[in-house]
């Protein structure tokens, strides 16, 4: 699994994130995981999409 670094992330930020963690009931890595699936989901269902549009054209 890869790891990511973030720098100079302000402590404003770190500390909402701690909470948001807290309020789902996992740990701020987790947390931080699960925000940067959610943020990549829509354009990995476009590229599926454009991929389908394009098969179907090829088709028909």
């Amino acid at each position: 699994m890869a790891n990511v670094l973030v720098r100079n992330l302000p402590p404003e930020v770190h500390r909402a994130l701690k909470v948001r963690a807290a309020l789902n009931d996992r740990s701020t890595d987790a947390e931080i995981r699960e925000i940067l699936a959610a943020a990549v989901q829509p354009l990995e269902l476009d590229v599926i999409g454009r991929e389908v549009g394009y098969l179907f054209i090829e088709r028909y």
